[in-house]
């Protein structure tokens, strides 16, 4: 063998091992960041927020070696980061973020692509929660719009994309626009899901808070007490949710006295069966709740503590409690795999 073709042996050589190493570096950082990304949705489930976020965060930073920095995947991280940001509260961190994954989608899938839309209906729930609703509400238009072309106008995605954008029209009072929004996609949850699925009582508690903004109180009491009915047969007495639905006809019976006072004492019952599991501090937020109850003779005195109690309560459920928008707004998440990662 001549020294030219003994180098060229060499060449041939290194280049084939250069080209195992760096396979087999790329196939640990894809086995690094779907480690890190399925570490950071188990702790989102158990609410370890910040866990959560280290991870999504470690999953980011792989992600540009991994599948590239503008690759559908890296993406689908951004969302779910951005999502988590959302619900700490920390939303000057998640607006960059959606925007890129949006900006990502629209390069890779097309403007009219589904996951174009969940990208844009993600962005603008942020931006109702910073009651930026001038920016909310052309984003879930367009959303609405991509998904009823590309998946049909029953689509559950449909019915989320009305749903939200209802919540923002009556965040803004316009109420008339809000209401038949909100019963087209009950109509479709209804038919899609089946009349006892979660997401319909969702449906029926924004309707009927709705009807309770502009005073038709006898309509909302039955879509209350049916929202209330099926979260706590899906999801059980105890839940934080369906606590927080047995308020819902507390405040549509004010005409009778003991209707209202047995709603009041029930609602109590469950939320604090369970914070008592959720939140240790429940006694403080729970200590304004005594003079409200029926032993009261003084009505205006016992509205007054009503109130101070409710809003003892709300801030209590704000504090501990960072993912209460979704009872009423659907984001979007996504796991994995995402795509062809090819």
């Amino acid at each position: 063998m001549t020294g030219r073709e003994s180098r060229g042996w060499l060449l041939t050589l290194c280049s084939v091992l250069f080209s195992f190493t760096a396979t087999a570096i790329y196939a640990g950082e894809k086995e690094d960041c779907l480690a890190a990304f399925e570490k950071a949705r188990a702790f989102e489930k158990k609410a370890d927020y910040q866990a959560a976020a280290r991870e999504y965060e470690l999953a980011l930073t792989l992600a540009p070696r991994a599948f590239g920095p503008d690759a559908v995947n890296t993406a689908a991280i951004l969302n779910n980061l951005a999502i988590l940001y959302s619900d700490m509260g920390q939303y000057a961190k998640a607006e960059p973020l959606y925007q890129r994954s949006l900006k990502i989608r629209e390069a890779k899938l097309g403007p009219d692509h589904p996951d174009v839309a969940a990208s844009l209906n993600n962005l603008a729930s942020l931006y109702m929660a910073m009651v930026q609703y001038a920016k909310a509400e052309p984003l879930h238009q367009r959303s609405l719009k991509i998904r009823e072309s590309k998946l049909g106008p029953d689509h559950p995605d449909v019915a989320d994309s009305l749903n939200n954008l209802a919540v923002l029209y009556k965040d803004m009072g316009e109420f008339a626009k809000a209401e038949p929004l909100y019963q087209r996609s009950l109509k479709i949850r209804e038919s899609k899901l089946g009349p006892d699925h979660v997401a319909v009582a969702h449906s029926l508690n924004n309707l009927a808070n709705l009807y309770k903004a502009v005073g038709q109180y006898t309509q909302a009491e039955p879509l209350y007490m049916r929202s209330l009915k099926i979260k706590e047969s899906k999801l059980g007495p105890d839940n934080p949710d369906a606590a927080l639905a047995t308020w819902g006809p507390c405040t549509t019976t004010w005409s009778n006295t003991r209707k209202r006072s047995r709603f009041i004492s029930a609602a109590l019952r469950s939320a604090k069966r369970s914070w008592d599991r959720t939140t240790p501090t429940w006694p403080r937020a729970s200590t304004t709740w005594p003079t409200c109850t029926p032993t009261s003779s003084d009505t205006l005195k016992r509205s007054r503590s009503t109130s101070a109690a409710s809003k003892s309560a709300n801030r209590r459920w704000d504090r501990t409690t960072p993912t209460w928008p979704r009872a009423s707004i659907t984001w979007r998440t996504c796991t994995w795999p995402w795509a062809n990662t090819r």
